[in-house]
Parts: C-alpha cells; sequence; structure tokens
C-alpha cells in the first residue's frame, strides 16, 4: 500500500493502526469515526457484549478496567472480514500485524496468522486465525492480571504452536479440504481459547 505524501488518509491510519498494534492510533481513530459509529460497527459484526468506555490511551487506564470483550464477541470480530467481502484488506492488514511474539510466534510457512493483539498493564491478548491453504483455525486467548506479559506471551506462542500441530494431523498438508466456513457451520473446526497463566 502506497501512503499519501502530505497526510494520511483514514484507510491508511487504519492499516497503520492494525499492523502495528498502536494504541494511540487507535485512540485517533475512535476520536474521528466516534463511540456511536463505534459501538454500531461491533453490532453489525455480531458483537453483543463488546464494550469500550474510553479511549486507548496510558490516560485512560482507569476506566479500561470497565471495557468488556468475550471470546464470543471476538470470534464475531476475526470472522466479519471473511464475511463482507469489502474489509478484504482488513484481513491483509491483520496477516502483516508485526506483532508476532504471541500464539504466532513458533508457527511457520505454511501457516499464516491475520491478527491483532491487545495490550495494556496486566493485559496480554492475541486474537486471530491461523490459515494454511483452505483450512482455518480461529483463536482468542485473552489474559489479565498478568504480572509478566513476557512470561503469558511465550505461554500463548507454545499454545498456538501445539494448535497448529494439531491442524496439521487433523488435515495434513496437501490434502483436500473443505474450505473455510461461516462459523455458524458447525462442522467449522474452531478453537475458543480464554487462557490464563
Amino acid at each position: 500500500m502506497a501512503f499519501s505524501t502530505s497526510r494520511l488518509i483514514l484507510r491508511e491510519y487504519c492499516a497503520l493502526s492494525v499492523v502495528t498494534s498502536d494504541n494511540a492510533m487507535a485512540h485517533t481513530i475512535l476520536a474521528v469515526v466516534g463511540p456511536e459509529r463505534y459501538q454500531a460497527l461491533l453490532r453489525a459484526a455480531g458483537c453483543v457484549r463488546a464494550d469500550l468506555p474510553s479511549g486507548f490511551l496510558d490516560a485512560d487506564m482507569p476506566r479500561l478496567k470497565e471495557a468488556l470483550t468475550t471470546v464470543e464477541d471476538q470470534l464475531a470480530l476475526l470472522d466479519y472480514p471473511w464475511r463482507v467481502e469489502a474489509l478484504a484488506p482488513l484481513r491483509e492488514w491483520m496477516a502483516n500485524n508485526l506483532r508476532n511474539t504471541r500464539l504466532s510466534a513458533h508457527v511457520d510457512i505454511p501457516w499464516h496468522f491475520a491478527h491483532k493483539t491487545g495490550s495494556f498493564l496486566g493485559v496480554v491478548n492475541d486474537a486471530g486465525v491461523f490459515y494454511r491453504d483452505d483450512v482455518a483455525l480461529s483463536v482468542v486467548a485473552l489474559c489479565s492480571a498478568e504480572p509478566d506479559s513476557m512470561l503469558t506471551s511465550i505461554a500463548m506462542a507454545e499454545l498456538g504452536r501445539h494448535l497448529v500441530a494439531l491442524m496439521d494431523s487433523a488435515f495434513p498438508p496437501g490434502t483436500p479440504s473443505r474450505g473455510r466456513r461461516s462459523r455458524s457451520d458447525p462442522e467449522i473446526l474452531t478453537s475458543d481459547v480464554n487462557h490464563r497463566t
């Protein structure tokens, strides 16, 4: 993606925010879009309980304790870019996320991981879709009150490695599979992980 030379348009700012997982950029986008539109977008994606009572800056920390998300809402958000073709660029941005020290740290090609991390004091999150050929696995790891974010990240990396090994054994590379389906399809292999170290 080529960036304009004089200023960033909102789409470019969104791309940078997702790729770098930058809280200050996300805060600026929230200010531009507005909380009402943000909440409407969450509902359109299928989120039922997700709520963000403040922004993403350090000064917002006290109110961020009131922020809420669930594994179910995160899975709905992960599925949304694959259901809505207009959001195809978001899939690419997530796949190019620079923060690969958690779930995908020990995972190599041919696997890819389209994801978004979340970090604050004591909060270590990663949610994404592992995919290879036409096989995919959605994973959500939400951790709070973590005294050591590095140890939590290491545990997430091990979890990701184990999940991909399980997928390789269930769907060996080079064998035909049935493709990626909607989360509502009962045959999809989806892992809901709420992990705490």
